[in-house]
């Protein structure tokens, strides 16, 4: 199983140290980016429950607010696996150089590799980007398009299925408990606060 994707030239190698470094700089920088996006998560979820208790709704404007929540879901969904797959592809990383950008000698990583890329697309954020550009000079330009991509996890595919949250997400998320959704993303908020004062000690 695996892409077909052209095998990167012998010339363009990397180190292992590399492979490592970006892999710390993207979990750094997506855990840091989930913890700001979880809080503006839970001041619009508090600015949308004044609203439903308002008399006067306006249904148009509370749809587009449980559109932006889910979005803001996917969001920290998505990095929550890119920060677990960062440390898998972390922990691979002497696979990785030594397969000398053949992705057929690692193809049980590449599901790791491939999702990370397909996240960076919709993440659009700086240091995700980067690691794909990396990817991309190592393995080759055919995993430029992700869309093409065979291994991405499907549980991240399924977020992004629709580009923006369709009416059966919308009424999914409603449907859900408002308790359970905002301790989803109070938890999401603790633990960045334990990891950044981790790293800070460290």
């Amino acid at each position: 199983m695996g892409t077909q994707q052209q095998k990167a030239p012998q010339s363009k190698q990397i180190s292992q140290f590399q492979i490592e470094v970006a892999c710390l700089k993207v979990k750094g920088y997506v855990e840091l980016n989930r913890d700001r996006r979880t809080n503006q998560a839970l001041m619009k979820e508090k600015a949308l429950n004044e609203m439903l208790r308002s008399p006067s709704r306006i249904k148009v404007e509370e749809y587009q607010k449980f559109q932006q929540l889910v979005q803001d879901v996917r969001f920290i969904e998505t990095c929550n696996i890119v920060i677990r797959y960062c440390d898998i592809v972390k922990d691979q990383s002497i696979r990785i150089f030594r397969c000398g950008g053949d992705h057929s000698k690692i193809s049980d990583v590449m599901t790791y590799i491939e999702s990370i890329l397909f996240a960076a697309d919709n993440l659009n954020l700086e240091q995700v980007m980067e690691f794909k550009d990396l990817m991309i000079f190592y393995f080759g330009p055919g995993f430029n398009d992700t869309s093409k991509l065979m291994n991405v996890d499907q549980e991240l595919k399924l977020l992004y299925q629709n580009p923006l949250p369709n009416a059966y997400e919308v009424n999914e998320f409603k449907s859900m408990d408002s308790a359970k959704n905002k301790q989803m993303l109070q938890v999401a908020t603790q633990n960045n606060i334990i990891i950044m004062l981790c790293y800070f000690l460290l």
